[in-house]
């Protein structure tokens, strides 16, 4: 990898690591404002879900990474309330790009009542950066494989 690439990698690198404050509109069915629901109700926050997701995907993850030189698009969102694991999940994907680098695309999971990471994977084929994206958080050793943190991602999405 030539110097001017390696660069452009840690560039961008540096800028998915700095993905927790927001500068963009909500999404269009985000609610302005929802009542909490009780810390550890599941019911309640079976309910509740899908606005919660929609108003942390508004106002919690996308970053304004300017500062770094880096674009960061939001690719979508998806809530999901997990029976299986009793916890509202949301699932954010973006790109970040900065001028004269490739781009990366990956995707996070998220608890939004708490706001606690859960998990992360991109399928960049570059090692460098499957290495600084790919985790599950709730390990006492969150960096894992990539095929390792897309299960745990697809398993609390799925049930």
């Amino acid at each position: 990898m030539t110097r001017l690439a390696g660069a452009a990698v840690t560039l961008l690198l540096a800028a998915c690591a700095a993905c927790h404050r927001d500068t963009r509109e909500p999404p269009a069915n985000a609610p302005a404002d929802i009542e909490l629901p009780a810390r550890f109700d599941p019911a309640a926050r079976a309910r509740h879900c899908d606005a919660q997701a929609a108003r942390f995907a508004a106002g919690h993850v996308w970053g304004n990474r300017s500062a770094a030189g880096a674009a960061d698009v939001l690719l979508r969102w998806q809530a999901h309330f997990s029976d299986k694991h009793q916890e509202c999940d949301v699932l954010v994907e973006h790109r970040v790009s900065s001028p004269g680098s490739s781009e990366v695309v990956y995707s996070e999971l998220w608890e939004p009542f708490d706001a606690q990471p859960l998990a992360a994977w991109t399928g960049d084929p570059r090692p460098d950066v499957r290495r600084a994206i790919c985790r599950i958080e709730i390990s006492d050793y969150p960096s894992v494989s990539c095929p390792v943190a897309r299960f745990f991602i697809d398993d609390h999405l799925l049930h």
